[in-house]
């Protein structure tokens, strides 16, 4: 177990401690109550039902047959709460903490993985470490004193019998052992192929429209029965493994009862040992052989959970944006100085771009699509870091600053807004956490969406649907600029906002950029010719130069 996994356990010891204490005490009594039962039946079956035939020591007996099991329902309630308890607390943690890291970690560091990848780090890997958290290391901890009690007990017992009994050990061990090593294995396969799946599932149904338009729909269901396919073949293989270590152990087990009784019932015959000491010896044999069992299956979860910690470990590992620049109050100035940029080491899409905007103008990039528009707004959100030039914000390099701080300052439309299925009200309201409700209101009518609102049924309160599929697109854009707008950003950018709108939405976009726009720096990103004409500059991007137009 390495350094960093002993610290994040250490961390949550010091932050649960009272869920430890009680959970680990209660394990340890229950340890100690399992250990009687063997000698009571012993002692009930020689001394009471055979020798004695005393009822008075039979109630005694039985008296203490139920003290055990309440004690023992006690404990077993206090244990499986407080640990469940500590388990859920931690996972809620690490989750919430990877999902963290995931929001803050940078764009470039993301753009490799899968969403449904990321997603099986948060849920899959996470599930699997926890055989690593306390309550399964304290169940260990017990399994290993049961075991060492159970030996003890048996060679106390009867030193013969427990020779005999442990004959088959060795073997036990090393099935388990040689099992072991292969459900390991095929788990590792099967975990991948599950998160495999789960990207092609995630990016499946968030690209589910882009194939019904491409009528392509069976290339999609194709790819997803493929990870499905591949998941369900390591299952099988996983199956057969585990199924086979159970059959093979089980008669293994099987074989021991056999031994003791065969050779126990001889040395009862003979006069050698009683028949009570031969069910308490039975008895105790179960403390060998299941903590044998549990310990190395144990050992197979410890592996998942090592395995699980070296992805969770990858996320965890997410270079964080920069938060420790320069804190820029109030955004006047943006100006691109000889940016050139290529997705691909030798293939640039934008060289040596220059341009200047100031605050109260607006500002118009247009080109053919894949010209590099929306990647000079990803240049300036700093999404995208350029290969040669600088991004400056009244002067300073976007790289001195504080990142999550500018970005605070940025509203960004897209040509298809993302809302969120939530009310209206909420939609609007997002990131502003002590907003009142008149300040929505004014943001909507600054929107010009105020009286299409009030025109619903619930107003405010309308929820949307899932992709808010009861709205129109324009729309979908006022409601976005309402946010941004409450928002009180100073710089705006639109990627392709009317690509998709009527000519009337158009309009009343237009007239909502020139009512806002004294106290913006605003950057249009369009082919669309008529949102052009409330552009102060208007520059034309084409053959990796931004040319004024």
């Amino acid at each position: 177990m390495n350094k960093r996994i002993i610290k994040t356990l250490s961390y949550f010891a010091k932050k649960n401690p009272k869920e430890i204490i009680i959970g680990g005490i209660s394990l340890i009594v229950l340890s100690f109550l399992a250990l009687p039962q063997p000698l009571i039946t012993r002692y009930l079956i020689d001394h009471v039902l055979i020798d004695g035939q005393n009822l008075q020591m039979l109630a005694i007996m039985i008296g203490l047959f139920l003290a055990v099991a309440i004690f023992q329902n006690i404990f077993e309630y206090l244990n499986s709460f407080y640990f469940g308890l500590l388990d859920e607390k931690i996972l809620l943690e690490m989750e919430i903490k990877l999902f963290k890291k995931i929001q803050y970690a940078k764009n470039s560091s993301l753009k490799n993985w899968k969403k449904g990848y990321l997603i099986s780090r948060i849920k899959d890997d996470v599930s699997s470490f926890s055989n690593i958290f306390f309550p399964s290391l304290m169940k260990a901890a017990k399994q290993i004193l049961t075991l060492l009690v159970g030996l003890v007990a048996v060679f106390y017992l009867n030193w013969k019998l427990a020779l005999v009994s442990v004959f088959l050990y060795p073997l036990f061990i090393y099935l388990i052992i040689y099992y072991n090593k292969k459900i390991r294995k095929v788990s590792s396969e099967y975990y991948e192929a599950r998160s495999n799946k789960m990207g092609t599932l995630t990016e499946g149904v968030n690209l589910v429209s882009v194939f019904k338009n491409l009528s392509r729909e069976a290339k999609n269901v194709i790819r997803y029965f493929k990870s499905s396919r591949e998941t369900f073949n390591k299952s099988i293989k996983k199956l057969k493994i585990t199924v086979n270590n159970e059959i093979i152990l089980g008669f293994v087990l099987s074989l021991i009862p056999v031994m003791v009784f065969a050779y126990g019932g001889y040395l009862i015959i003979k006069g050698y040992m009683t028949l009570g000491t031969l069910i308490a010896f039975n008895s105790y044999m179960g403390y060998v052989y299941r903590p044998t069992s549990s310990l190395l299956n144990f050992n197979i979860k410890m592996q998942k959970s090592l395995q699980a910690w070296k992805r969770i470990k990858k996320v965890m590992d997410l270079p964080k944006e920069k938060r420790d620049g320069k804190i820029i109050k109030n955004i006047k100035r943006l100006s691109l100085n000889f940016i050139s940029f290529g997705y691909k080491k030798d293939d640039r899409i934008l060289n040596s771009i220059k341009m200047v905007n100031e605050k109260g103008s607006i500002l118009g990039i247009v080109g053919e699509s894949g010209s590099g528009k929306s990647t000079i707004l990803k240049l300036i959100t700093g999404q995208l870091k350029p290969d040669k030039g600088t991004v400056r914000i009244n002067g300073f390099k976007l790289t001195n600053l504080d990142i999550i701080n500018y970005r605070k300052k940025i509203g960004l439309i897209n040509q298809e807004p993302i809302l969120f299925n939530d009310t209206i009200y909420n939609n609007i309201a997002i990131g502003n956490k002590h907003t009142e409700k008149e300040d929505i209101i004014n943001a909507a009518k600054k929107a010009q969406i105020h009286g299409f609102i009030k025109s619903l049924e619930e107003g405010y309160q309308t929820e949307l649907k899932e992709d808010s599929t009861n709205i129109s697109v324009g729309q979908k854009q006022r409601i976005a600029l309402a946010r941004i707008l409450l928002k009180d950003t100073d710089l705006l950018l639109l990627d392709e906002p009317t690509s998709s709108i009527d000519s009337k939405s158009e309009k009343k976009l237009n007239n909502v950029l020139n009512l806002v726009k004294c106290d913006k720096i605003i950057l249009i990103v369009t082919h669309r010719k008529k949102i052009l004409e409330i552009c102060d500059a208007i520059y034309r991007l084409e053959g990796e130069k931004l040319c004024k137009f």
